[in-house]
């Protein structure tokens, strides 16, 4: 299941899902999630942080992902840290970095974001939509 930003929506503010996001739209903030696909014509104005990311629009921000591909409409403007970056054309302005594991927040002002950000990624989902009853004896 995606969560699917359409082309006539504008979000400004973070998105954190577990499940895969696709924006055809525009994005003002980051974006954490599993997958995440930004369709020609889109724009993300934010870092995007996921297991996959495919870029087919703009984004104006650092991408952290396991794997990224980008197509030759892809247009990112920011540095690219990433296991694997598979590159079929497109505009890349900014630094590629390769790594095997997450890079750890440096500053303290970014540990403390890290650890919201981890805190709001672990009460989406599964667990967060269920609902509570209460039982009384």
């Amino acid at each position: 299941m995606s969560t699917i930003v359409r082309s006539d929506i504008l979000i400004t503010g973070n998105i954190v899902s577990h499940q895969d996001v696709q924006i055809e739209g525009s994005i003002e903030g980051d974006i954490k999630s599993r997958i995440v696909t930004v369709d020609e014509g889109a724009i993300v104005k934010g870092s995007i942080s996921a297991d996959e990311v495919v870029i087919n629009g703009t984004v104006n921000g650092d991408i952290t992902s396991k794997t990224v591909t980008l197509s030759d409409t892809a247009d990112v403007h920011g540095d690219i840290t990433h296991d694997h970056l598979f590159v079929n054309g497109g505009t890349i302005e900014g630094r590629l970095k390769r790594y095997s594991q997450p890079p750890k927040p440096e500053t303290e002002s970014d540990q403390k974001a890290f650890a919201a950000a981890k805190r709001e990624i672990e009460n989406v989902g599964p667990k967060a939509s269920r609902p509570t009853t209460k039982t009384s004896r």
